[in-house]
């Protein structure tokens, strides 16, 4: 049960230092209480208060990293709705699919446009964050080969690895290593599988469902599984659905701290109905919900 802004003040300094960039101590539990703080502002808070606050303190929608070190993406991790209201994060992250199909030269070009990507916008450094290994003939040798020329050829780039066939992944993120990859993703019908192999990897998980009610209790079963860091994947494919069904998401997991929701979600451009045909991937929340 989420406490109140009451009972997480007497877990708070009371020193009213304001070094969380709120004017008392109780001005901050009540941000806390809300979800619209997080507990890390707080330089002077005890391990106990940590411990015992941790679940009042944490974002509504879960804050996840794929892959490691410099070029890491953080998705998620955001405690308020309307872009008005406070900055957002972590922007949406951009991947760009290589079929398992395309090895070789296709393959090959693909991963040095993806390279080369970058370009300086005021400050701001804008590029192709990751790359989606797509499984397009259930062909695991091919699957993996192509996982290897990625990660072998674009070292620090996160990696997606996409396709509903568990062997096909369990091939695939053995050329991972430490990467911590994206696995897309868990269904209803292979959910323990995909569950495990992301447990054992320690990745972070796809959960692919039709319809907001599937995708609730997929979530739930998956979590249940020792599997924390998911991504949510509804279904949609139209920009119609994706908009309503994505505006439906954050409000659950900001305005009504929905625990099933909260979780960042998974995008596909191309608007295919079939996860393993998808080209491109952009993962994060709806800057613009309404």
């Amino acid at each position: 049960m989420a406490l109140s802004g009451v009972e997480i003040f007497k877990y708070l300094p009371k020193t009213n230092c304001k070094k969380c960039g709120h004017p008392t101590c109780l001005a901050f539990a009540m941000k806390l209480a809300a979800k619209q703080a997080s507990l890390d502002s707080c330089p002077d808070a005890s391990a106990d208060a940590k411990k015992v606050l941790g679940e009042a303190a944490a974002p509504p929608i879960r804050d996840i990293t794929i892959g490691a070190g410099d070029k890491a993406v953080k998705v998620g991790g955001e405690i308020c709705l309307f872009r008005h209201e406070k900055k957002f994060f972590n922007p949406c992250a951009i991947a760009v699919s290589i079929k398992s199909s395309e090895a070789g030269d296709a393959a090959a070009k693909k991963i040095e446009m993806v390279k080369t990507s970058e370009i300086d916008r005021v400050g701001q450094k804008l590029r192709v964050d990751a790359i989606a290994v797509t499984d397009d003939n259930g062909d695991a040798a091919k699957f993996a080969s192509v996982v290897k020329q990625v990660v072998d050829n674009a070292p620090g780039v996160p990696v997606i690895l996409v396709s509903t066939n568990p062997a096909v992944i369990e091939a695939g993120i053995a050329h991972c290593g430490d990467k911590k990859p994206l696995i897309c993703g868990a269904t209803a019908e292979n959910a323990e599988a995909m569950a495990k192999i992301a447990k054992e990897k320690k990745a972070s998980l796809v959960v692919s469902a039709a319809g907001l009610e599937a995708l609730e209790a997929l979530s739930d079963k998956v979590k249940a599984m020792g599997v924390e860091d998911l991504v949510l994947d509804s279904g949609a494919r139209k920009a119609k659905d994706m908009i309503e069904q994505y505006t439906i998401i954050r409000r659950a997991a900001i305005k009504k701290n929905f625990k099933p929701l909260g979780f960042p979600i998974i995008s596909f451009a191309d608007r295919t109905d079939s996860l393993s045909e998808a080209m491109t991937a952009a993962i994060g929340v709806m800057k613009y919900a309404s």
